[in-house]
Order: structure tokens, then sequence, then C-alpha cells
């Protein structure tokens, strides 16, 4: 299908277009849900005011749609690796259309094209005569641009057929390979310690992960308890295992200014704490629990950190100073930067021609934290959506991949560490809910 008959919103074909004052175009369903269960107040494109009573019938998009549905085609397609398992980044892959002739007439020899991109080459193979009512299918090699990284992947890509330009959304679950295939040496997992002030995003990251590796079409936002804002929700110490990879994520408590007072993060560092940790609890008083896990910590070190914060923080130099103040905890361990929340920001997050303002946004964030913007990913969770979004995918698929070459990175330069030997003093009573 043509861009003009993709719905910006859902990024799939429009059956039924209204359009609005500005001349964007949109499913109606789409809008409504947009303008009515979301309760916003702006065109999803433009940002411009936008209220139910500013959209009419785009009647003469339905006419076309209507017509082409009927007397051309429909393409379908699907993806396969060329090796066995997930498509890795920078791996070329096999392209599988199918084209079903919806009209009486027959369609002629003709040539589908893959369009180039950011990350894709040019590729095109010849189609023949297909026959009225009928189909064919066609499976085609396609060719990557050299070294292509997560931030490459495009959201859509473009195939053209009969003389249109077809959008087509990327799967991105399926580029997942260079984060389910990388696997620590030394330990069984890779350790990914997930940090910030209380109120970020933590818990719903992590839910944003799970459902960027899962099969499902809809995002699993309960993978982790999340929703709590300030009010803490994480208070425990909590490890969650990344389906289908060797990651384990690490959960931690929101920082308050009143927590943490017991030089606790760098115990979790060092995987001095169990799963299941209370994390109000003084280390000093529990030391006889904690003894049952020396000889194991190693298997709990961290590899790689992650600091959440928001967008709207960076405002107060107090937030500032106090997101700056941690990076003392990490020798040795630059931790990644995400950014939550960017769609309160002032800038149209989704808007293609939105890179300047973001990449802006970036480097004010690596100003403040004092860091290399390489090291700023900025990043919206799923929230309300009843649908996997390409978009916030790739987002997801941008840290996961930076993550796990980090954590391959510290592993590498810190080699195995040595197990410690088992603590023979007796351990208390509540070391029983915890997991070594």
């Amino acid at each position: 299908m043509s861009d003009a008959g993709i719905c910006p919103i859902t990024g799939e074909c429009m059956t039924d277009p209204v359009i609005d004052r500005c001349g964007h175009s949109f499913e109606r369903t789409a809008i409504l849900r947009w303008l009515l269960q979301h309760g916003r107040h702006t065109c999803p494109v433009g940002r411009e005011p936008l209220e139910i009573e500013d959209l009419i019938p785009n009647l003469a998009l339905r006419d076309m749609l209507s017509d082409r549905e009927q007397n051309r085609f429909r393409l379908e397609f699907s993806y396969s690796p060329d090796n066995y398992g997930s498509i890795e980044l920078s791996m070329p892959y096999t392209l599988q259309v199918m084209i079903t002739n919806l009209g009486k007439a027959a369609l002629t020899e003709d040539v589908i094209e893959l369009l180039q991109d950011s990350y894709h080459e040019h590729c095109s193979m010849a189609v023949p005569a297909i026959a009225g009512m009928q189909k064919t299918s066609l499976m085609f090699s396609v060719s990557v641009r050299g070294r292509r990284l997560a931030q490459d992947l495009p959201e859509r890509f473009q195939l053209k057929y009969g003389g249109m330009k077809i959008g087509c959304r990327t799967d991105m679950t399926l580029f997942t390979g260079s984060v389910c295939h990388r696997r620590p040496k030394h330990t069984r997992k890779f350790n990914v310690l997930v940090y910030g002030l209380g109120g970020a995003g933590k818990s719903s990251l992590i839910c944003k992960f799970a459902s960027l590796l899962s099969d499902e079409c809809r995002p699993d936002v309960s993978f982790a308890p999340v929703g709590a804002g300030d009010r803490h929700v994480t208070k425990r110490l909590v490890r969650y295992a990344l389906p289908g990879t060797n990651i384990d994520i690490w959960d931690t408590w929101g920082f308050s200014g009143e927590n943490y007072q017991d030089n606790t993060l760098s115990h979790i560092f060092e995987g001095r704490l169990p799963s299941n940790w209370q994390m109000s609890d003084m280390i000093a008083a529990r030391c006889k629990d904690l003894a049952h896990g020396e000889s194991t910590k190693h298997e709990r070190r961290s590899h790689a950190a992650i600091l959440v914060i928001e967008y709207n923080w960076l405002k107060s130099m107090e937030c500032a100073d106090s997101v700056r103040a941690q990076f003392r905890h990490f020798t040795g361990l630059a931790p990644v930067i995400v950014v939550n929340k960017i769609d309160q920001a002032a800038v149209s997050w989704r808007d293609p021609d939105s890179g300047f303002k973001l990449e802006k946004l970036r480097k004010e964030v690596a100003e403040v934290c004092q860091v290399n913007p390489n090291s700023v990913f900025l990043n919206v969770n799923y929230v309300i959506e009843t649908a996997r979004d390409p978009l916030l995918d790739r987002q997801a698929l941008m840290i996961l991949d930076e993550v796990v070459a980090r954590a391959a990175r510290f592993e590498a330069q810190h080699g195995s560490p040595t197990a410690v030997l088992p603590h023979d003093s007796k351990t208390g009573s509540e070391t029983t809910a915890y997991e070594w």
C-alpha cells in the first residue's frame, strides 16, 4: 500500500479514513481511541490542537483505497533467516512475498523491489504474470548495508510493485539475535543492574524488554510490577530472567534521598545481596544472613548497569546532582543512561523530521550527566498501548544491544572472578526466602 493509505497511528492500511483540519488522515477507530481513551487533544502527527468535531470523512482517499483493493492486488510478506535461529543485525535474510491478484484481469510480468534505506541494500526480483483471482509466492535474498546497528533498523521498509510503493512494518522481534545469542564465558548469565530515582519507570522498562523478546502481538506490561511512581512499587531487590536470553535483570528500589544509606548499591554491584533482599534492611545487621551467599557472589556480580531517569527531572539541579552522584558507585562500570517519558518533552518524537531535536535533547542529557552522548538513550515505555509498536520495540532493542555489548566487554576485561570458600556459620532464619 502506498504511504497515502497508511494510518500514521497504527501503521496499517486504512479502511475508514478521516481527515483533520491540517490535512492528516487517520483510521477512524485509531484517532478516536487516541483522543478519547488516551485523553489527548492534539494531532499525533503535527501536534496542533485537535478535537473530535475537527474530523471529517476522507471520501476521496476511501474511494481510492476501495478501487485499489477491488481492482489490483494484495501483498503479504514474512521473513526467514538465512541460517537457523533469529535474524541478527547485519545478517542477510530471506524475504518471502505473497502477491494475490484481486481482479479478474491478469497482472502482467513485473518487478518487485525492496527500496534502499538506512539498513537495506536495494534488492529486486522478477514477478511472473498472475492470472485473475490467483496468487504467487516469491522468495528473494535481502542484503544488508555493511555493518548495521540496532538504531539503523527502520520502523518500516518499502516494497515497490505495480507502480506503487508499499509500506511494510519491520518486525523487531526477528532481529534480537544480537542479544539472545550472546553468552558470558565465566558465569551462567550476564547480570544487568537497573537503578535510578523513584518513579523513573525502571520496572516499566523491564516489561518493555520482555515485550521485545515475546512472540505475542500485545505488549507484556505485567512482567514486572509497575505503576507506583514515587510510591516505590519495587522495595526488594528482584531478579528477572529475560526469556530466551542469557540475561538476568536486577530491579532495585528507587533512590529517594533517604534510602541506600548503608553502601547498598555497591553490595548489589558486587553480588553480595540475593534476589528478594528487603532493601530497607540495614546490611550491617544482617551479616550472618549474607555470609551464606559469599561463595557465589561472582554469579550475581553486575556486568552492566542501566541508570533510568525521567526527562523532566533534568530541569531540577537537585535531581541532576543526585543523578551525577550515583556514578561514583560504579568504578569501571559506566552505566547506560535511559531517559524515560520523552513523549512528555516538547518534541514530536515520532516525527521523522524530529531527529535533530532528539539529538539535541540527548546531548543536553549527556552534558548534565557528564557522559558521552553515545551512552544516552531516549525512551518511551508501553503504558496503555494494546498492540506492539515497532518504534518502541526498536528503542528496547537499541538499549539491550548496547547493554549486552558492554556486559561482554566488562567480563572480558575483568576475567573470571575468584570464588570465595563457603562460610561455615549458620544463616539467619529469614534466608529461606532469598534466591541465591
